[in-house]
């Protein structure tokens, strides 16, 4: 078969998606329990994005403080389109 018949044929008649075991709540709690445990960690955790310093530290300075702000702005975006597709997310407005 050709690729672009491949193509059109999966388009067209697409593979059946098997139904997760695990219900859509529990996969979310599952999932928000290990980011929190994550973002806990990633807060003392010393970055190279921060030049070493650890987000807490590095918030302590002005230069420090937006180079955290935009990580966090581009891992807070990364979570809303999660949610926005239905994917399983987490919330981050607490850090």
């Amino acid at each position: 078969m050709e690729p672009m018949e491949a193509m059109k044929s999966y388009i067209e008649n697409p593979p059946e998606k098997e139904a997760d075991s695990i219900p859509m709540e529990i996969q979310q709690h599952l999932y928000t329990k290990f980011m929190q445990n994550y973002c806990e960690k990633w807060l003392k955790t010393q970055l190279p994005a921060l030049d070493g310093e650890t987000p807490l530290q590095a918030v302590k300075t002005g230069a420090g403080r937006r180079k955290v702000i935009n990580l966090l702005k581009s891992f807070e975006n990364g979570e809303e389109y999660n949610k926005r597709v239905g994917r399983l997310f987490y919330d981050l407005t607490w850090m």
